[in-house]
């Protein structure tokens, strides 16, 4: 009898354990603009912060590990100014046609702080969004960027 109570509690507690987890989003700060100083010109990230919250619907950005060293920036439009538009695709999304193949310009390496890396999953040693060009899908209510790390 004993051990059966033994096991319900470590079933319960191991349920417990799971779902608190499971209910976990990784809510994301993000300013766009050029790297530097005042963060209010030219394209790319300057800066990033990812931390462990609640899950709410009112999550306006997030990020998600999709591999080892690849992660999704999930942004909501209606949180976007029209100067955000800009410094993310170069220009406003209402002159994108769908055919256009819209990349993400990240003009200055930026470097994630530890905290950030843990939260997304990454190994300590990869903690750079080197400068490049990233794929990027705008949708009707989110965009998308998808970001690669390096050490």
């Amino acid at each position: 009898m004993r051990r059966l109570i033994f096991l319900l509690q470590l079933v319960v507690t191991t349920i417990s354990f799971i779902s608190a987890h499971a209910q976990t989003a990784k809510q994301s700060t993000v300013s766009f603009g050029r790297f530097g100083n005042d963060c209010s010109s030219g394209r790319g990230v300057c800066a990033f912060n990812t931390q462990q919250t609640a899950e709410t619907g009112t999550t306006s950005k997030s990020a998600v590990k999709t591999s080892d060293k690849t992660f999704i920036l999930r942004v909501k439009r209606s949180v976007l100014t029209l100067q955000d538009e800009v410094r993310i695709a170069g220009k406003p999304f209402s002159d994108i046609a769908e055919s256009d193949n819209i990349l993400f310009q990240q003009i200055d390496a930026i470097s994630l702080d530890q905290t950030t890396t843990v939260n997304l999953g990454f190994q300590e040693h990869l903690k750079k969004i080197p400068s490049g060009s990233y794929p990027m899908s705008i949708f009707k209510d989110y965009i998308e960027i998808i970001f690669t790390l390096t050490p």
